[in-house]
């Protein structure tokens, strides 16, 4: 997402600190800031894990459905035609993500996390 710039730049810390980061971000890396100054980084932190979270739940929604769709012969073209007018941004994004098989036909590894590493070894 930074290629591309679109994150969301969380700026927490002294506000002397967050001025100087800030000409790298919006525009740059990111599609916007949220601005924490003078707030302790740890607060940018919990943001993001209760971001992550959103995000986590919403894929977890949508694949839900789209399995059940696929199941009771509604079919994912439906869902997705559903999802792109009811839920726009995110959510259809990630429907065309999950439509496309984009989650289980990669080859290659993103974010440097293979999920063969997922497995806990038994000693």
């Amino acid at each position: 997402m930074a290629e591309s710039g679109q994150l969301v730049c969380v700026l927490a810390g002294p506000a002397s600190a967050v001025e100087k980061v800030k000409p790298y971000t919006k525009g740059v890396i990111g599609r916007a800031n949220i601005d924490f100054s003078d707030q302790p980084q740890g607060k940018a932190t919990h943001l993001k894990i209760i971001g992550n979270t959103f995000i986590l739940n919403m894929v977890e929604t949508l694949s839900e459905g789209h399995a059940l769709a696929e199941k009771s012969g509604l079919g994912n073209d439906n869902l997705h035609q559903f999802v792109e007018i009811m839920f726009p941004g995110p959510y259809t994004a990630y429907s065309q993500r999950l439509k496309g098989g984009d989650y289980y036909k990669r080859e290659e590894v993103r974010g440097g996390f293979l999920w063969s590493m997922n497995r806990k070894t038994r000693h």
